[in-house]
């Protein structure tokens, strides 16, 4: 299923929070995702019934459901597709998580950290960057669901994620 929204791929990486696995959205026949109209995503998986989180719900106690990760619309620098949650590692061994959301952007024209939105990296005493061309220097080495030991600031690790 390929969407293009404004000139962008719209594709959502799928985590099982039971089986602990991920896909990638409408690879399979059992499952799709809609965009409603507030720009809201939600997959639905037709096998099983249940739909995916969204932004803000919190776990169920039986640790079920499914989680949405964001496309990128980036490679790295061994073309695999980056996606929300994934956590890269540049040539010099820092690592940083992918989140989309809100973050503080510098802007050398005012010289000064202002709010923005989109797609931004963390790391352990970094600050907030957007993403840039990260097929010329990161590498993803993992995302923060199948090994929450990555997640920024460990697996409880605060996000500003919408």
């Amino acid at each position: 299923m390929k969407r293009i929204i404004d000139g962008m791929e719209m594709k959502f990486r799928i985590f099982d929070c039971i089986h602990k696995t991920t896909w990638i959205a409408g690879t399979d026949q059992h499952d799709t995702f809609h965009i409603w109209e507030d720009n809201q995503v939600s997959y639905y998986n037709y096998q099983t019934g249940e739909p995916s989180l969204l932004p803000g719900e919190e776990m169920p106690d039986d640790g079920s459901g499914y989680i949405l990760m964001r496309y990128t619309g980036k490679h790295d620098a061994e073309g695999n597709e980056v996606y929300e949650g994934d956590v890269i590692e540049n040539p010099d061994g820092v690592q940083m998580e992918i989140r989309y959301g809100v973050y503080q952007g510098y802007c050398p024209a005012d010289r000064c950290f202002m709010d923005s939105v989109g797609f931004y990296a963390v790391g352990e005493g970094l600050p907030e960057m957007p993403i840039g061309c990260l097929e010329d220097y990161a590498v993803v080495v993992g995302n923060v669901w199948e090994n929450p030991e990555l997640k920024v600031g460990g697996p409880s690790g605060e996000s500003n994620q919408i």
